[in-house]
């Protein structure tokens, strides 16, 4: 029974820290196209 416990724990710990690495991943994602837009920005206004 023990076992059967510590095995679902232990599932359940790595679908969490799986959700934590996509999350990470889509943050990193999205901050990276924050960056480009705002060089899209600075390099348009240098323009004018």
């Amino acid at each position: 029974m023990e076992s059967l416990i510590g095995t679902v724990f232990f599932v359940l710990v790595l679908i969490w820290a799986f959700r934590i690495e996509t999350n990470t991943a889509k943050t990193v994602e999205a901050l990276n196209r924050i960056e480009k837009q705002l060089a899209e920005n600075d390099t348009k206004k240098g323009k004018k």
